[in-house]
């Protein structure tokens, strides 16, 4: 699977296109197929360099840090969750991974969409508040 890795800190050349190995969903996760991924300003941010003071990433990594997608499969524990179900996620920030076709994504931050989309950001996916 491709998807784009921050290579390093800096400008927009320290993204790349690279095969990645297939993610699994581990305990506690999920595994998103992704429709569509956010990029948002904590996301230059992060490629800049600029977070890390508050986070410090094991680079190479998956960029990316939100997503809208469909559930793939549940890790252990998970019961709120199931395959099919379309999901509105951001990812764990030490892990990142939305700019991956099949992220795995932490239990505390998924939201059912309410209804089907026609969009993949539809205003049923939004986060409350």
């Amino acid at each position: 699977m491709q998807a784009y890795v921050l290579t390093r800190y800096g400008d927009a050349s320290a993204m790349e296109l690279r095969d990645v190995p297939e993610p699994a969903a581990h305990d506690g996760e999920v595994l998103i197929r992704v429709r569509a991924a956010g990029l948002n300003p904590i996301d230059f941010k992060v490629r800049e360099g600029k977070m890390k003071m508050l986070t410090r990433l094991d680079l190479p990594l998956v960029a990316g840090s939100e997503l809208s997608g469909v559930v793939e499969a549940v890790g252990a524990g998970v019961t709120r969750f199931a395959a099919g179900d379309r999901v509105f996620a951001r990812v764990d920030k030490t892990r990142l991974g939305a700019y991956a076709p099949t992220p795995s994504s932490t239990r505390r931050w998924w939201r059912r969409c309410r209804s089907p989309w026609t969009s993949p950001m539809r205003p049923g996916c939004r986060w409350p508040g």
